[in-house]
């Protein structure tokens, strides 16, 4: 092992490598829209873990208040459907991935009712 008394050389031998997924060679973003939301939603399934993951699954890979599609690189929130305020638990049937901007839209309608 290589190091000194206050630098180590860093292993990574156990960190997965994880492979690209190649486009269908006749897939057009036009007309096989399924296709490319299919892709996120399983892009998605990879890259997340534990509940989120879970929540993710639930539902579909889209957004709880607009229902378009997301993609995992998105700007992201987690909504909770019965705020914690209210007595709403942290726990994945109460939780929900929403866009960033939908939720800003969300609580700017909430305030004004």
């Amino acid at each position: 092992m290589f190091c000194t008394e206050d630098k180590e050389l860093l292993r990574v031998d156990h960190i997965p490598i994880v492979r690209h997924t190649k486009v269908r060679m006749d897939a057009n973003p036009y007309f096989d829209t399924q296709y490319f939301i299919d892709r996120k939603f399983h892009h998605g399934m990879k890259r997340l873990s534990g509940r989120f993951k879970q929540i993710w699954k639930n539902q579909h890979g889209c957004c709880y208040h607009c229902g378009l599609p997301m993609d995992i690189s998105d700007e992201r929130e987690i909504f909770f459907k019965v705020p914690k305020a209210m007595g709403g638990k942290d726990e994945v049937r109460n939780m929900a991935y929403v866009h960033k901007h939908c939720q800003q839209i969300f609580l700017e309608r909430r305030a004004k009712a």
